[in-house]
């Protein structure tokens, strides 16, 4: 489709949207909101492949997909042929980060995950989460996705290229903690992950890394 489309047809023309271009610090037009400014403790945000350790485990491995997805990349599990994980937890493949929260109290992780079929024509397409030692929380990424048309969250997961599904969980102190994605099926594609205790400011490709990376990729392969 053309630049500047507004129908399901095509447009006689390629043509740019209206644009105006301001000077270097001219104020916001009358009205506009104004941009949001949260606080260094509001959130953690991490690009997927920024993990502090990998697990592998037997046949599965982890591997970094570059570019794929809105930001810096993409990790998803290898082979995609692999049998689910029965009881995620203690040894078996897992993500690990480490974060620090700024308070006692409710967390709420949002995985930023590509859009994806559920190839295995079951329920659903699962990972993971927990916080500490807590256990895994299993949370099904298809929950309430019906890839047809009319169904308007599977809808709105195409268009912006990127389902958001959360978990809450909880800490007892403030300070280090390290957040686990573990693997359950194969297919999931993590992209970002954001760790919360308040609000976060609403953007479309979700809050920027705000944390170091680490020093060592660890043992993450590339595809």
């Amino acid at each position: 489709m053309h630049i500047g489309y507004t129908a399901w047809h095509d447009e006689p023309a390629d043509k740019l949207p209206g644009v105006v271009t301001l000077p270097a610090g001219a104020p916001a037009a009358p009205g506009a909101a104004p941009l949001a400014a949260p606080t260094a403790a509001a959130y953690t945000s991490l690009d997927a492949e920024h993990y502090t350790q990998a697990v592998a485990t037997g046949p599965i491995t982890w591997q970094r997909l570059p570019d794929l997805g809105r930001t810096a990349g993409a990790v998803t599990n290898f082979p995609v042929t692999a049998a689910p994980t029965a009881t995620p937890g203690g040894s078996s493949p897992h993500l690990a980060y480490r974060i620090s929260l700024a308070e006692a109290g409710p967390v709420t992780v949002r995985a930023y995950l590509a859009p994806i079929l559920d190839f295995t024509n079951t329920t659903g397409l699962r990972y993971a989460v927990s916080l500490d030692d807590e256990a895994p929380q299993i949370v099904n990424l298809h929950t309430g996705l019906v890839p047809d048309n009319g169904n308007r969250p599977w809808e709105q997961a195409v268009a912006e290229n990127i389902v958001i599904k959360t978990s809450q969980h909880g800490v007892a102190a403030a300070g280090s903690h390290v957040l686990r994605l573990w693997r359950v099926d194969a297919g999931v594609v993590l992209e970002k992950l954001v760790v919360s205790q308040g609000a976060v400011p609403a953007s479309y490709l979700g809050p920027p890394e705000n944390v170091a990376p680490p020093a060592t990729k660890g043992n993450l392969g590339s595809r």
